[in-house]
């Protein structure tokens, strides 16, 4: 099996940052989720003003909590991560080398542990502003940063997936 492409990184704040900002919101159901929230508050508001209901202002108290709940959960995801990885590692950021092959993708961390996915088990790819993340079957995050390739190039990947049969948002 002979490598296509390859990725070699170190897991940072950064690129977990970016990651979870992706998670808690980007995500399309998130989006939908945060334009409603911000309607109700924004109906609760104006109900308020135009008919002084104490109700109303207790209830625009809801979305800001909710946006305030999103915005901890993210950066408390990131630094558990990088906490988790620092402790495994003894101190140390922990390394990524990804290999894609022809028939999958094989992540090697710097614990040792290898995981191989074939292609067929991914059932999304998902490129953010420097990362290309793709997810497996099992909810499984594999992430490519952009600027880490030491074999092939992002564009090429992102081809070589196309031609895969994945679809890439």
């Amino acid at each position: 099996m002979d490598s296509l492409f390859e990725n070699n990184y170190t897991i940072t704040l950064a690129i977990t940052k970016e990651l979870y900002r992706y998670w808690y919101f980007k995500r399309p159901f998130l989006v939908v989720f945060d334009i409603l929230f911000g309607l109700f508050f924004v109906y609760h508001i104006i109900e308020y003003v135009v008919y002084h209901y104490s109700y109303n202002l207790i209830m625009s108290i809801y979305a800001p909590l909710f946006f305030l709940l999103q915005f901890y959960l993210y950066h408390r995801a990131a630094k558990t991560v990088i906490k988790r990885d620092m402790e495994i590692m003894n101190g140390r950021f922990m390394n990524i080398k990804i290999i894609a092959t022809d028939q999958l993708i094989q992540n090697i961390s710097s614990t040792g542990s290898i995981s191989e996915v074939p292609y067929f088990k991914i059932k999304k790819v998902i490129q953010t502003k420097n990362l290309i993340l793709l997810r497996s079957e099992a909810k499984l995050i594999y992430m490519l940063p952009k600027n880490s390739f030491t074999k092939g190039t992002p564009e090429e990947f992102i081809a070589f997936l196309r031609q895969k049969g994945l679809k890439v948002s």
